[in-house]
């Protein structure tokens, strides 16, 4: 491999893992301080599950933090392949998201 690409790839780790370690610190702020408010579309009046709301979106911001730090690991060890499970992993919170934030909601 060339030092022009190893560069590039050198570049694009450290925007990966620094991309990371803001996401799993924004987990950290919703899931253990209780930052709700950097939740987009966060309306107190809504909620009913305060606590339950931060500790389920914290830890899934969290765990997608953790991997996304990890994909410059897996791109060295899997090649370029590693992207799909990236993107099928996401897919996943994204549903699960999607599907549980009804249980934290008020009734109308």
């Amino acid at each position: 491999m060339d030092i022009e690409r190893q560069l590039i790839l050198a570049g694009d780790e450290i925007i990966l893992i620094f991309t990371g370690l803001l996401v799993c610190f924004l987990g950290y702020l919703i899931w253990i301080k209780q930052k709700l408010g950097l939740l987009a579309g966060y309306k107190e009046r809504f909620i009913k599950d305060k606590k339950g709301l931060s500790s389920f979106m914290g830890k899934w911001l969290f765990t997608i933090g953790i991997i996304t730090i990890l994909i410059p690991l897996g791109i060295r060890i899997f090649n370029q392949h590693v992207w799909w499970l990236y993107a099928s992993i996401i897919l996943i919170a994204a549903i699960r998201i999607y599907i549980r934030m009804p249980y934290y909601l008020r009734k109308k």
